[in-house]
């Protein structure tokens, strides 16, 4: 990892306000959603609060963090520096992550087989088989363009980066993907998920730009799209 790189992944905020950043987007995210899960017939209303809720809270805490820190967007990794290089390594490892996904998916269905439980493949996406038409463009917005942008920032550019302070790059690494795959909230998807978190955080400590994770963040995503169109719609 180049000098350059090193220095733009050392970040002014702690690993105390990391975790707060966590917790202030989810919980007002929580606030919304628990209630609305209880509405029926409309597929795509998790998506809707994720877009209407979710993902402004993520870009507030973002702004909140950096400006009492007087940093800027820079330091959540949003750089040009050798972006056509990070687009493309983002295009090649979300293709290896989606590969790793289904994979460890498919154990982990297995395994929950075995022990008598009767589950499907994991790697799909909620809601989209059943959605009418204008739900499914919501559907997609969500999952493959802002998910990936916003879970990025907050994950990687604010809260694996605060971590790495004091837990070095292995530690904060392994503690963000757990708790990326934990916040999920997809008990089969956990090992997958965790495992996508790590190789995500492990592609901005290599490349130093967030748009490394946020393309194979969005390849995996799409794949797993257009997969679940193609089967379940």
């Amino acid at each position: 990892m180049s000098q350059r790189v090193r220095t733009r992944l050392s970040v002014p905020w702690s690993r105390g306000e990391a975790f707060a950043a966590l917790a202030i987007a989810f919980g007002i995210y929580f606030l919304v959603s628990v209630p609305a899960s209880l509405v029926n017939n409309f597929p795509a209303l998790p998506y809707l609060v994720y877009l209407g809720v979710f993902a402004p809270s993520i870009l507030g805490v973002a702004a909140w963090i950096t400006g009492r820190h007087h940093s800027n967007w820079k330091s959540l990794g949003f750089t040009e520096d050798r972006l056509a290089l990070c687009l493309g390594i983002g295009l090649a490892a979300g293709l290896g992550t989606f590969v790793i996904n289904v994979a460890l998916s498919a154990v982990v269905t297995q395994i929950a087989r075995t022990l008598g439980y009767n589950v499907d493949q994991v790697s799909r996406v909620s809601g989209l088989g059943e959605a009418p038409g204008w739900q499914v463009v919501l559907i997609v917005l969500a999952v493959v363009v802002v998910a990936p942008v916003v879970e990025e920032i907050l994950f990687r550019g604010i809260f694996y980066t605060g971590l790495r302070r004091r837990l070095g790059v292995g530690g904060a690494v392994v503690v963000s993907a757990v708790f990326f795959g934990l916040l999920h909230f997809q008990l089969l998807g956990f090992v997958p998920l965790t495992a996508i978190g790590a190789i995500l955080a492990l592609l901005y400590e290599g490349q130093g730009s967030l748009a490394t994770p946020i393309v194979a963040h969005a390849m995996n995503n799409g794949i797993i799209v257009i997969i679940t169109l193609l089967l379940w719609k």
